[in-house]
C-alpha cells in the first residue's frame, strides 16, 4: 500500500542548488582554460574566453600575442574571432567586477583586458579600411628613399618642412609608395593616416569645396583617433559641409567679394579645432595625403586646394607633428597659383630623378623620390619580389622596360599568367599602355565576347556609354567597319593600326569571331554590363543608372591608336555623338533634371569642340542657362574646356625614356 501510494503521489521538486560563488566560477573556468590550452593553439580563442574569468591579465597577454601574430599574417578573420571570444561574456564579467567582494587585482585586470580589446578592435577596423592598400602594395620593392622617408616620419620630431611634394610622371609608382606608407608603415604602427585621391572617373565626384574635402579626411582619422574624440567635430563638419553644398547648389546669386575668404576662414576654424583634438589625443605624428593633384588642377579646383591647405596649416599650427604629402604629375610650384608663396618655405620636394641639390641626411628642399628603377633595382624587383628566374628573358625585360615601374609590373604579370616569356616575346612586346590594353584587357575579353572588344575600340571616343548611345552612335559605324576591312578606303582599317593592335583586331578572332547577329544592342550591351561587375576596365556609374564608364587604361591608348591611323571613323563618331547629345540635351528640362541636362550639354559641346567647331556662343548660352538653375550647374558646364585640355594631354604618347635612364623629359 505504501509503495502504491508513493507511486501516485505527485513528485516534489528538489530544492535548487546554490549558485556557485565567484571564486568557484573562476576556478572552474581556470580548469577549462588549462584543458583547452592542452589541445593546441587552434583553441586559443576559447582559452582567452575562459582565462578571462580566472586571470584577466593572463588572458590579456595571451590575447595580445595571438592577435599580433594573426595581424602580422593578415589573418583578420582570426583577429575577429579573438575579439568575439574576449567579448563573449563581457556582461557577466562586468557584473562580477562590480561586486563588493571582487578581488581588487582581478577588477584591475578585467579593466585592462576590456581596454585592450577595444584598442585592438579599433586597430582591426583601421586595418580593414586600408586592406586595399595592403593588397596593392604586396609586391613593392622597398627603395632607399622609401625607408628614409619612413624613418624621418617615425622620428616625429617637429621640422620646418612639414609638407612633402612628390612629383613624378605617371607609372613611376607615386601612389604605390603612398599605399606602402599607409598599409605597411603607418597603420600597423598606430600612426593615424588619411588620404584623398583626386583620381575620380566622374568629374562631378571630387569635393568642390574645402569643407567637403576636409570632411573626407577627418572621417578617416575618426576611425583611428582613440576615444571617439573626433565624433563631435566630424558631426559639426558634416553639417557645415552640407550647408555649404546646399548654398552652392541653390539658385545662382553673384558671389560676394568676401565669399572665398569666408569659406577659407571656416575651413581654418575647423582646422584649428581638429589640431586641438589631435594634440590632446595623439602622441606621435599624423599623416595626410592628397594624391593625383593634377586632376584637381585640371578641374579648376586650385582655390579649393589652397583653402584645404590653409585648413591643414591651421591644424599644424596647433599640432606640429602633422605631415602632409602632396603627390601628382604637376609641379605645384608652377601649376598651382599661390602655392609657392604660401607654402614654398615649408615644403620639401621628392623629385622623380636624383636631385643635384639634395644633401644626404640633411634638410634639403629637394631629394630623390619615386622615379625609374636603376638596372639593379629592376632586376631585384623581378627576381626577389616577383619571383621570376634570372636569365636572358628577365635581363631583356630590364632592358626593354628601362626602369619604368609600371612596365616592369606588366611584364611580371604577363610572365606569371603565361607561365613564362621568351627573350623574343619580351623584345617584340608593345609599349606599356598598349601592352596592358592588348594583353590584360582585349586578350581576356575576346574569347568570351568578341563584340565587346569592338565596343571598347569605339567606346573610347565618348568614354561614358549607355545602351541607347551604343545602338544609335557606335553600332552603325561598327557594322560599316566589319563589312569593309581590307577595302580601298575604309572608315576604319585595323590593318593600319600599330603592330600591337593590328595583330589583335585584324588577325585575331576579334574580327572573324563577331557574327552579324551580335551587332545588336540587345546582345552587345548585356555582354558589356557583365564585365562591369567583374573587370577593372569598365564600371557602372553609381550616380546614374544605366551608364558604364571606361577606364583610362582603355581610353588613352585606344584614342591614340585611332588618331595615329587618322581613321575617318574617329571624326564620324564625334559627329554622331555631337548630334546625339545635342538632341538629348534639348529634350531634357534643366529645371526638373539638372544633373542629366548638365551631363548631356557638356557631352554635346565636348564632341563639337573635338570636331574643331566654334561653340563659344553655345557654351556661353549653356552657362547662362545653368546659372538660372544653380551655381553648381553653371560651374559644371563652364568647366568643359578643362575636359578638352585634359584630352590634349592624352594626345601625345608618354615621354620616351632617356637613353641613359638618368632623367625624364619635362612634363608636356
Amino acid at each position: 500500500l505504501a509503495a502504491a501510494r508513493d507511486e501516485h503521489r505527485p513528485a516534489v521538486p528538489a530544492p535548487p542548488e546554490a549558485a556557485p560563488s565567484a571564486e568557484e566560477l573562476r576556478a572552474t573556468h581556470a580548469r577549462l582554460a588549462d584543458a583547452l590550452a592542452a589541445r593546441g593553439p587552434e583553441w586559443t580563442s576559447d582559452v582567452v574566453r575562459h582565462r578571462a574569468y580566472a586571470d584577466p591579465l593572463a588572458a590579456r597577454a595571451l590575447f595580445d600575442a595571438a592577435f599580433d601574430e594573426a595581424d602580422a599574417q593578415t589573418r583578420w578573420a582570426r583577429c575577429e574571432l579573438l575579439l568575439e571570444a574576449a567579448r563573449a561574456d563581457a556582461e557577466l564579467l562586468t557584473a562580477l567586477a562590480e561586486r563588493t567582494d571582487a578581488p581588487r587585482a582581478w577588477v584591475t585586470g578585467w579593466g585592462a583586458l576590456t581596454t585592450r580589446v577595444e584598442e585592438r578592435a579599433r586597430h582591426l577596423r583601421v586595418r580593414l579600411a586600408f586592406a586595399d592598400d595592403l593588397m596593392k602594395s604586396a609586391l613593392v620593392l622597398e627603395r632607399d628613399f622609401m625607408r628614409a622617408e619612413w624613418a624621418r616620419l617615425r622620428d616625429a620630431a617637429a621640422e620646418p618642412r612639414w609638407m612633402v611634394h612628390i612629383e613624378a610622371h605617371g607609372g613611376m609608382g607615386k601612389t604605390t609608395c603612398l599605399r606602402w606608407l599607409s598599409a605597411r608603415c603607418c597603420v600597423p604602427n598606430g600612426i593615424p593616416y588619411a588620404r584623398l585621391d583626386f583620381d575620380f572617373r566622374d568629374p562631378e565626384t571630387p569635393p568642390a569645396r574645402a569643407l567637403g574635402a576636409l570632411e573626407r579626411l577627418v572621417a578617416q582619422l575618426h576611425l583611428q583617433v582613440p576615444g571617439g574624440a573626433l565624433e563631435t567635430p566630424l558631426h559639426d563638419l558634416r553639417a557645415a559641409a552640407r550647408a555649404d553644398h546646399a548654398e552652392a547648389s541653390g539658385p545662382y546669386a553673384p558671389p560676394t567679394p568676401d565669399a572665398p575668404a569666408t569659406e577659407a576662414a571656416a575651413a581654418r576654424d575647423f582646422g584649428t579645432r581638429l589640431g586641438h583634438v589631435l594634440a590632446s589625443r595623439v602622441a606621435g605624428p599624423v599623416v595626410v595625403v592628397l594624391d593625383t593633384l593634377e586632376d584637381a588642377i585640371l578641374r579648376l579646383q586650385g582655390p579649393m586646394l589652397l583653402a584645404l591647405l590653409d585648413a591643414l596649416a591651421a591644424v599644424h599650427a596647433v599640432f606640429p607633428r602633422l605631415r602632409v604629402y602632396l603627390a601628382g604629375r604637376f609641379d605645384l610650384f608652377v601649376r598651382l597659383d599661390g602655392f609657392a608663396a604660401a607654402y614654398g618655405p615649408v615644403t620639401r620636394r621628392l623629385h622623380g630623378a636624383p636631385a643635384a641639390d639634395a644633401a644626404p641626411g640633411g634638410d634639403a628642399a629637394v631629394s630623390t623620390g619615386p622615379g625609374r628603377f636603376t638596372p639593379a633595382e629592376s632586376l631585384a624587383y623581378l627576381v626577389a619580389v616577383r619571383g621570376l628566374p634570372d636569365g636572358a628573358a628577365v635581363r631583356a625585360i630590364v632592358e626593354v622596360a628601362r626602369g619604368l615601374p609600371f612596365a616592369l609590373s606588366l611584364f611580371a604579370d604577363d610572365w606569371q599568367a603565361q607561365g613564362g616569356l621568351s627573350e623574343a616575346d619580351v623584345r617584340s612586346a608593345p609599349g606599356p599602355d598598349l601592352y596592358y590594353l592588348v594583353r590584360r584587357v582585349l586578350d581576356r575579353v575576346a574569347p568570351h565576347a568578341p563584340v565587346v572588344c569592338w565596343v571598347l575600340r569605339y567606346g573610347a571616343v565618348p568614354r561614358r556609354l549607355t545602351r541607347r548611345f551604343v545602338e544609335a552612335v557606335m553600332l552603325p559605324e561598327l557594322r560599316a567597319t566589319l563589312g569593309a576591312i581590307g577595302a580601298d578606303d575604309p572608315c576604319d582599317d585595323p590593318l593600319r593600326d600599330r603592330d600591337e593592335l593590328r595583330a589583335f583586331f585584324a588577325e585575331h578572332a576579334g574580327v572573324r569571331g563577331v557574327p552579324p547577329e551580335a551587332l545588336d544592342a540587345a546582345r552587345a550591351w548585356p555582354e558589356l554590363e557583365r564585365f562591369a561587375g567583374s573587370a577593372s576596365f569598365v564600371s557602372a556609374d553609381a550616380r546614374e543608372p544605366g551608364v558604364l564608364v571606361l577606364h583610362d587604361d582603355v581610353v588613352r591608348p585606344m584614342r591614340r591608336a585611332l588618331r595615329a591611323q587618322q581613321a575617318p571613323v574617329f571624326r564620324r563618331l564625334h559627329e554622331r555623338a555631337a548630334r546625339y547629345y545635342a538632341a538629348e540635351a534639348a529634350a531634357t528640362d534643366p529645371r526638373t533634371h539638372p544633373e542629366s541636362w548638365a551631363r548631356r550639354m557638356r557631352a554635346a559641346l565636348y564632341h563639337a569642340l573635338e570636331l574643331g567647331l566654334d561653340v563659344t556662343a553655345r557654351w556661353r548660352e549653356a552657362v547662362r542657362q545653368g546659372e538660372r538653375i544653380g551655381l553648381d550647374l553653371a560651374l559644371r558646364v563652364a568647366s568643359l574646356p578643362l575636359d578638352v585640355l585634359a584630352e590634349e594631354d592624352d594626345r601625345a604618347d608618354p615621354p620616351a625614356p632617356p637613353a641613359g635612364g638618368a632623367r625624364d623629359e619635362p612634363e608636356r
